[in-house]
């Protein structure tokens, strides 16, 4: 299975690092070929999958690499900075349960994903994996 090949640890970091590298190089080919690798990824519907690319660890790169996608190569896209800005989770009454808190950026972070990341590209199968995933 191409899912258990991916989850092996070592090999998203790797393609993270690459990701990194062809950033910083300016290297687009590349990191259009890495925005459908990913694509694909998320495509297989896998929720461990995805719940691991969304993590904390991983949350920014994987939207770093999304936001390569070569059918919007003439607009800015920056799903980092929306992501990564801090003050976007404000909370009205403290929540002091860590993993209570790690559930709703999760499910923020798919919500995200599917309305906004992935909405051109995603088939019902998918919607209804992140759909589980956020219930």
């Amino acid at each position: 299975r191409i899912v258990d090949g991916v989850m092996e640890e070592g090999y998203l970091k790797q393609l993270f690092q690459i990701f990194r590298d062809c950033e910083d190089l300016e290297m687009t080919n590349s990191l259009h070929a890495l925005f459908r690798i990913f694509k694909g990824l998320i495509m297989l519907n896998d929720p461990s999958l995805i719940e691991r690319c969304l993590s904390d660890a991983h949350v920014l790169d994987t939207m770093g690499i999304l936001e390569h996608d070569p059918d919007y190569t003439h607009h800015e896209i920056k799903h980092r900075e929306y992501l990564g800005n801090p003050k976007l989770f404000k909370q009205a009454v403290p929540i002091e349960d860590e993993a209570t808190v790690q559930k709703i950026h999760l499910n923020f972070r798919l919500t995200y994903l599917k309305d906004v990341v992935m909405a051109r590209y995603i088939d019902d199968v998918s919607f209804s994996t992140i759909r589980e995933l956020i219930a």
